[in-house]
This record gives structure tokens, C-alpha cells and sequence, in this order.
């Protein structure tokens, strides 16, 4: 009886493990955010080995709270990462910029930036 409670965890220790190889949220989200152009730059570090298959399937903007900003994707531009430009125009110093993205297979990031 102990033995395939021992072999049980081992086996679902394994499945996680593998699972966790091929699955994972974002790395890392760089934002930058331009005030003349009230351009915001995103930089979504995302390594994945088919862009088809395991990518940033949405992402949603949020300033000070509020969402303004919600976009899906069916694959990933590059398999290093995924870059995002989006207007801005109301945004001013002091604004609170969150940035969420969502991986299709598993997980989220989120990233904070505050206007100067």
C-alpha cells in the first residue's frame, strides 16, 4: 500500500514537472511610456518554441485602475518575446499605467509603471 502511494507521487511529481517545463506565464513585461507621443511601449519577455501553439493569447491596460485596453492574440510574433506600441492619450504624470499579460497555456504577468 505504501509502495504505490510512493509511486503515486512520484508519477504526479513528474506530470508537474513536465508540465511546468512546456507551460509558464510571462518572464517579464518592460514598460516604457513616451509623454510627447504618449506612446506606450511594451516588451513582453515570453520564451516559447512555437509561436502557434504557446503564446501571450490577450493583454489588458489599466490607468489608475480603470480598464481602458483589452486585446486578443491567436500566436506570438516572435519566440522571444511579444512587442506591443499602443496611444495613450489621456494619459498624464502621476497616472498609474498596469499592464497584465496572459499566457494561453498557463499564467499571467503583471507590470506597474507611473508616469513622470
Amino acid at each position: 500500500m505504501i509502495m504505490k502511494k510512493i509511486t503515486l507521487i512520484v508519477l504526479l511529481l513528474m506530470l508537474f514537472i513536465s508540465f511546468g517545463a512546456i507551460a509558464h506565464p510571462p518572464k517579464k513585461i518592460k514598460l516604457n511610456f513616451n509623454k510627447e507621443t504618449k506612446m506606450l511601449t511594451a516588451d513582453i519577455i515570453h520564451k516559447v518554441k512555437d509561436v502557434d501553439t504557446h503564446y501571450i493569447s490577450s493583454i489588458t491596460i489599466y490607468i489608475n485602475g480603470e480598464e481602458i485596453i483589452t486585446k486578443a492574440f491567436e500566436n506570438q510574433s516572435d519566440k522571444m518575446d511579444e512587442k506591443l506600441e499602443f496611444v495613450l492619450d489621456k494619459v498624464k504624470s502621476g497616472d498609474v499605467i498596469k499592464f497584465k499579460a496572459k499566457c494561453n497555456k498557463f499564467g499571467k504577468k503583471t507590470a506597474k509603471y507611473t508616469v513622470e
